[in-house]
């Protein structure tokens, strides 16, 4: 997990960057993905893997606001 925190400074290949900066960029900040960002992940995916990944982000993220609310939580 730490590696995957750090994204940006660790071995990732280019292509593993790229999809990692959307994943946050969709987590963090969402009205921000931007051209430019679109632009860096075309470099490494076609568009429609560019909308299957976002899908998958924003359904795991869904998926764990929703267990969330059901006041559910792992068991330790």
């Amino acid at each position: 997990m730490a590696k995957v925190r750090a994204w940006g400074d660790a071995d990732f290949s280019p292509a593993e960057k790229a999809a990692l900066h959307y994943t946050e960029r969709l987590f963090v900040d969402h009205a921000n993905v931007d051209r430019e960002l679109f632009d860096e992940l075309l470099q490494f995916y076609n568009e429609e893997q560019v909308v299957e990944l976002g899908w998958a982000v924003v359904s795991y993220m869904g998926f764990g606001r929703l267990i969330h609310s059901f006041g559910l939580r792992p068991e330790a």
